[in-house]
């Protein structure tokens, strides 16, 4: 009996963790905080250096991938809409390929980087941006969609 307890507290000490988890970040970059860990001190550490991962580069401005929201346009370096994919937020609203983006959240737009910076967020969640179309400035509020799409 007592040495079956011992097996079974030695088991207990000697358990594997690997957290892990996948994130993306504004510019469409994605990274995997993982850690692995053995044993009764090697277990603790990898998650708090899972979690210490996880922190910062949420601070960063990432966020879990299946948390992600995409708005559905493509941009081109001169900030006009090269893609609208169908059925997309974007299309929803009424967001047409040559529009070309002026302000988003009420900030102007100067360059690519920037845009995919300020379009970027958690599915749900809006983004008011203004377009101009043949000299038209157009207000539009788009609802972030979901990247992972259930099947139908």
């Amino acid at each position: 009996m007592k040495s079956a307890l011992i097996a079974i507290s030695s088991l207990a000490l000697t358990a594997c963790i690997a957290p892990s988890e996948m994130l993306v970040g504004p510019q469409g970059n994605t990274v995997r905080c993982e850690a692995h860990g053995w044993g009764y001190v090697g277990a603790p550490l990898a998650h708090r250096s899972f979690s210490h991962c996880v922190e910062d580069y949420t601070a960063a401005g990432f966020v879990p991938l299946e948390d992600a929201g995409v708005v559905g346009i493509q941009l081109s370096q001169n900030l006009l809409v090269s893609v609208v994919t169908p059925n997309s937020p974007a299309a929803i609203a009424g967001v047409m390929v040559g529009d070309k983006m002026e302000t988003i959240n009420g900030n102007q737009v100067i360059d690519l980087a920037a845009a995919k910076t300020m379009l970027f967020g958690k599915a749900g969640t809006s983004v008011k941006f203004t377009v101009n179309r043949n000299g038209t400035e157009i207000p539009i509020t788009v609802n972030r969609g979901s990247r992972v799409q259930s099947a139908s």
